[in-house]
């Protein structure tokens, strides 16, 4: 649990602190040490899966054939590696962003079937964004989808609001949903849920 609660730490320092401050290069380094605590997590709750990658030398068809027998429980720490892993692509580049949006896609999707409930429909919400955010094979309808199943789940976490209007509604060139949709954030009070204080007035 500390490693899984290290890697979301990792990924809460840079939404709610370091993008802020202008600095990619710390940015960078706290997703990959995200990656990292995440990757010790799946080891500790899961040695099983942790044992078939290591067997497959850290390869997408190791993750896909590992992927099958995750659990639900596995999700808290699946879901972090995908994230991290796939911020700290964005930041690292190209190259890297496509060496690793199929393995983060495959993750996500399994996360999605075992428990799209975690952090506040966090599968769904990955996948808005990936579905308008990939280089290729871009799709609006699945990315809509996915984000109003997202708010759907937790619509008191107001980051899926803010990434759907800031990735779809821009993408789509839809600014009525734009404005709507961040009205809509501004208008709620950020201890909505006791829980989210942070993230939601970072929001």
């Amino acid at each position: 649990d500390v490693q899984r609660d290290l890697a979301y730490a990792y990924y809460f320092m840079n939404n709610v602190h370091v993008r802020w401050q202008d600095n990619d290069k710390a940015e960078e380094d706290n997703y990959r040490k995200g990656v990292e605590a995440a990757e010790r997590a799946l080891m500790l709750a899961n040695p099983a899966f942790a044992g078939k990658i290591k067997a497959g030398q850290d390869t997408d068809d190791a993750w896909n054939t590992a992927l099958k027998s995750a659990t639900k429980e596995d999700v808290k720490a699946l879901y972090w590696y995908a994230t991290n892993m796939a911020k700290w692509a964005l930041k690292h580049g190209i190259a890297s962003l496509l060496k690793y949006k199929d393995r983060a896609y495959a993750i996500m999707q399994r996360c999605k079937a075992l428990d799209n409930s975690f952090w506040y429909g966090g599968p769904s919400r990955y996948l808005g964004a990936y579905w308008l955010k990939i280089p290729f094979g871009k799709s609006p309808e699945k990315s809509k989808a996915n984000f109003e199943a997202s708010i759907a789940a937790a619509p008191n976490y107001l980051d899926s609001k803010i990434l759907y209007a800031e990735i779809y509604a821009v993408r789509t060139d839809n600014e009525e949903l734009f404005k709507k949709t961040l009205e809509e954030v501004i208008a709620t009070s950020a201890d909505v849920d006791a829980n989210l204080v942070p993230e939601n007035t970072n929001a």
